[in-house]
């Protein structure tokens, strides 16, 4: 019987949290190539990292979810959900009720809404 240890199981997670930060930075830098520009590359991937565990923090684990959290981050800045001056993005990410997939799509529309105004 084959068994798998739990060093080797991280160690195959780590080629892939690598491709991941790599195609979260490349759909970064097409649709937000001005801000991308400004953080410049090792910062960039630090927000991604963080993103990566800020969202794991609410329950938001699906690459496309922790995608569109880092998206906010970019707009919003590294520590949008502990602002002081948006406590709606807060509210959304602490709310029990909603699914981690129901929380990310409020959390993000409600961004694109203050962003149009």
């Amino acid at each position: 019987m084959l068994t798998i240890r739990r060093e080797q199981v991280a160690a195959l997670r780590v080629p892939a949290i690598k491709a991941f930060e790599d195609r979260v930075a490349a759909h970064l830098e097409k649709c937000f190539p001005k801000e991308c520009q400004a953080l410049g590359e090792p910062v960039l991937r630090e927000m991604i990292q963080g993103g990566i565990k800020q969202s794991q923090g609410y329950g938001i684990t699906s690459e496309r979810g922790v995608c569109k959290y880092i998206d906010i981050m970019v707009k919003l800045g590294s520590d949008f959900d502990h602002d002081p001056g948006l406590p709606w993005a807060r509210a959304i990410l602490t709310d029990s009720a909603d699914d981690p997939s129901v929380k990310i799509n409020r959390l993000y529309a409600a961004a694109i809404e203050k962003f149009e105004r």
